[in-house]
């Protein structure tokens, strides 16, 4: 293995331990509320933007159509959103808060920059936008990599 692949190989495996040590102490975090973070990742883009399709909320939370809609089944089973069918297009329904999904809002932002300033400790403004552009470089590598089928390879 040369220089260049073990260090990619170490990139991407403290990749994987920074995530799943967020999610780790997020779930832990949330699951007073009896919330999951994905399920907070839903939250937080309606209440960027209220009443979106479920088809808008795949796109910005970068699921697939059946993780979201299953996300937001248990959304609404735990009262956090409703679901409204649109009035223009009845084969669209749209996702709104409920009142218990907005007031989660104000937890969240007690929660989020408190364990955030913890995470990023010691990691300076101008690392944080370098290391966003990188991680922004490999997203949209990650998007244009066509994975090859099984009997293709």
């Amino acid at each position: 293995m040369t220089d260049e692949n073990l260090l990619e190989k170490d990139i991407s495996m403290t990749l994987a331990k920074v995530f799943f040590g967020m999610k780790k102490i997020f779930t832990k975090l949330w699951s007073e509320y009896d919330i999951t973070p994905e399920q907070v990742g839903i939250l937080t883009i309606l209440w960027d933007e209220d009443g979106l399709s479920q088809h808008d909320i795949a796109k910005r939370s970068i699921k697939d159509a059946p993780s979201t809609a299953r996300l937001i089944s248990r959304l609404i089973d735990r009262g956090f959103v409703k679901c409204v069918t649109d009035r223009q297009d009845r084969r669209c329904t749209n996702v709104f808060l409920t009142e218990k999904g907005r007031k989660l809002e104000e937890p969240a932002k007690s929660i989020m920059p408190e364990y955030n300033s913890m995470i990023y400790n010691g990691i300076s403004n101008k690392e944080k936008q370098e290391l966003l552009g990188i991680l922004q470089k490999m997203y949209n590598n990650i998007e244009n990599i066509e994975v090859k089928d099984e009997e293709n390879l």
